[in-house]
């Protein structure tokens, strides 16, 4: 029996009574590095369940480091939640995820477990008045919740942005979920004006020692873990929510329309070959990008983000077409006509400059006495494994007893203008969300 085994590492004595009475949001974040994951999962309860005191934890975000526990990960949810129950034995909603790399604390000075390093980090929302709807995805259509729930939020997420109702939604996919972008989409066409928040985890979670298993991802949901698929929970209800998120390549050069394209093979820009367009921009840009990577970035329509992709390639897959060497683009969507597209260019120090003016203006928008009281504030953050901007570098822009959590994935939800573009998934950027208990006046 799992409480059998949490006797025996004296965690009894944190079954504390809970004040279950309504009152203001709290927020709580830790991280412990040990080669036990049970070890690091009671550490990181220990310090949450001290930090919330006695609120409750209504929802909790575990993330914990890849490739060191092999099938031991999908006992930790269960870890979670029975450590973090309350004294009704009401257990907290739960996501997360496996990365390479996770980090908690205070803003002031978090933890950061590198990907090298067994461990696991915790968040923890202390949200009364906020109803939580958990749910998990294997197939890109709107998951089913409770009747009458879907319409409830359709209207709560139409108000302004003054109202005193949020909805946001917090998701984790694993990396080989091909309905993820589709997902995403429909989520925010449902729900416009709410956020989506969240990442596509790593894959190699289950480490080498499994045949067949070792690149696969991992992702939780309540006591749950898949390994395809996508975890979620939409939350609703008075609390503030406000998102950045800000690339790490910066567009280049002219803007193309797609003219012709077959699935995700486009053979036209600007009624040209494809292939002749992109390459005569690349070559015009290199004084310009000397010494820097450069990607494809692709809108479906215009005024929509562009989303940076890992670069496309020329001549692959069969058109079906006697046009040559077709843009093979790595989506899993149709590319339509009239999608633009433009070359982007990496761009770090700029990326880190947006990012630290985008969170200011995040920060801006809670109530002010919310960054001076600790756990009055909570944060996510998801940057991209592949761009140099980190858990450390983020929490120097948040207020500093915001309690943060976060970690490495491999693709990223958000939207370049929150409120007017609707949320994509996103590759080489970093996404960030701040959360208080009530709005700003």
């Amino acid at each position: 029996m799992l409480w059998q085994l949490l006797r025996h590492t004296h965690i009894a004595q944190f079954y504390r009574s809970f004040n279950t009475s309504a009152g203001t949001p709290k927020f709580a974040a830790a991280s412990y590095k040990s080669k036990s994951l049970l070890t690091a999962v009671l550490e990181c309860a220990k310090s949450v369940r001290t930090q919330l005191g006695d609120n409750p934890a209504h929802l909790c975000v575990l993330l914990v480091n890849a490739a060191h526990y092999g099938t031991e990960i999908g006992q930790a949810p269960m870890y979670v939640l029975e450590l973090m129950k309350d004294i009704d034995a009401n257990k907290p909603k739960l996501i997360g995820a496996v990365l390479h790399g996770s980090g908690a604390g205070p803003a002031s000075s978090p933890s950061y477990l590198r990907s090298t390093e067994p461990g696991a980090s915790l968040w923890a929302a202390h949200l009364p008045g906020v109803n939580l709807h958990t749910f998990a995805a294997t197939q890109s259509s709107l998951p089913a919740l409770p009747p009458g729930t879907w319409p409830c939020l359709m209207q709560a997420s139409a108000l302004p942005r003054s109202s005193p109702a949020s909805v946001a939604t917090l998701l984790m996919s694993a990396p080989h979920f091909v309905g993820i972008e589709d997902l995403v989409q429909r989520l925010g066409s449902i729900l416009p004006g709410a956020p989506v928040i969240g990442g596509v985890s790593s894959p190699g979670a289950w480490g080498q020692g499994h045949p067949g298993q070792s690149n696969w991802g991992a992702v939780y949901v309540d006591e749950q873990i898949l390994a395809k698929g996508a975890a979620g929970c939409i939350m609703h209800g008075n609390f503030q929510v406000s998102t950045a998120l800000e690339p790490g390549f910066q567009p280049l050069g002219a803007v193309r329309t797609v003219t012709a394209a077959s699935r995700n093979l486009v053979l036209e820009l600007d009624g040209l070959p494809a292939s002749e367009v992109v390459q005569r921009d690349i070559q015009d840009l290199l004084g310009q990008a000397e010494g820097h990577s450069i990607k494809l970035g692709i809108a479906d329509s215009p005024g929509e983000d562009h989303v940076v992709r890992n670069w496309a390639f020329i001549g692959g897959g069969d058109s079906g077409t006697d046009r040559k060497a077709p843009l093979y683009v790595a989506v899993t969507r149709e590319i339509p006509v009239g999608a633009k597209v433009q070359l982007h260019m990496q761009d770090f120090p700029h990326a880190h400059q947006g990012l630290q003016h985008k969170l200011h203006a995040c920060a801006g928008r809670h109530p002010e006495q919310a960054a001076a009281s600790a756990g009055s504030q909570g944060a996510l953050v998801f940057p991209c494994s592949g761009i140099p901007i980190t858990l450390q570098d983020v929490c120097s822009s948040l207020p500093p007893s915001c309690a943060v959590a976060g970690g490495a994935v491999v693709g990223e939800f958000g939207s370049l203008l929150p409120g007017s573009h609707a949320p994509r998934l996103h590759s080489f950027s970093c996404s960030v969300a701040m959360f208080s208990g009530s709005k700003a006046g």
